[in-house]
C-alpha cells in the first residue's frame, strides 16, 4: 500500500512539474517585446515616443532596427542616436549600428499624431549580429507590434492576449 502512494504521489509530483513547465514556455513570448515610451500620446500634437527592444536576438546583440511608421503618423523621423545611422525611405526609418554595439538601445522617433483617438501598431524588424526578430503581430500575437495610444491608452499587457 504504501508503494501504490508513492507511484501516486511521484506521478502527481511528475504531471505537475510538467505542467508548470509548459506554463512557462506558452509565458515566455509574454517577456519578448518592443516597449514604446511614452505608450500615450495626445491628439494633433508632435510627440517623440523611444522604442526599446527588451533584448536581441537570443545572446545575439541588435545590429538594425526597422520601424514602419503607421499610415495615421505624420511627418515621422529618427532622433539621432550616437553609434547609429538612420535613414527613411517611404514610411520605413531604419536605425542601423555603426559598429558592432555593447548593449541595447532605445530609438526615439518624432511624429504629428493624428487628430482622432486611435492605437498605432509600429511594426518592426529587429536584426541582431544572428538571428531576426519580427514584432509585426497584432496584439495578440506571440510578436506583438509596439502599440502607442493618441488620446486614449493602449490595452494592458495583461488584457492585450497570450503572447504580450
Amino acid at each position: 500500500m504504501r508503494t501504490a502512494r508513492l507511484r501516486t504521489t511521484r506521478r502527481v509530483a511528475t504531471v505537475a512539474l510538467i505542467a508548470a513547465g509548459a506554463l512557462l514556455l506558452a509565458a515566455g513570448p509574454a517577456f519578448a517585446h518592443v516597449e514604446a515610451d511614452p505608450n500615450r500620446v495626445k491628439p494633433a500634437k508632435l510627440a517623440t515616443v523611444e522604442f526599446t527592444p527588451e533584448h536581441g536576438c537570443g545572446e545575439s546583440v541588435t545590429t538594425e532596427m526597422q520601424f514602419r511608421v503607421p499610415k495615421a503618423a505624420r511627418n515621422a523621423t529618427p532622433v539621432e542616436l550616437d553609434g547609429w545611422t538612420s535613414t527613411v525611405k517611404g514610411r520605413t526609418i531604419t536605425f542601423e549600428s555603426d559598429t558592432v554595439p555593447d548593449e541595447e538601445a532605445s530609438y526615439g522617433i518624432t511624429f504629428t499624431a493624428p487628430s482622432t483617438k486611435t492605437l498605432l501598431a509600429w511594426k518592426v524588424i529587429q536584426r541582431c549580429q544572428d538571428g531576426v526578430e519580427r514584432w509585426i503581430d497584432g496584439p495578440k500575437g506571440e510578436s506583438p507590434a509596439p502599440i502607442v495610444g493618441v488620446g486614449k491608452t493602449p490595452p494592458a499587457e495583461e488584457e492585450a492576449g497570450d503572447g504580450h
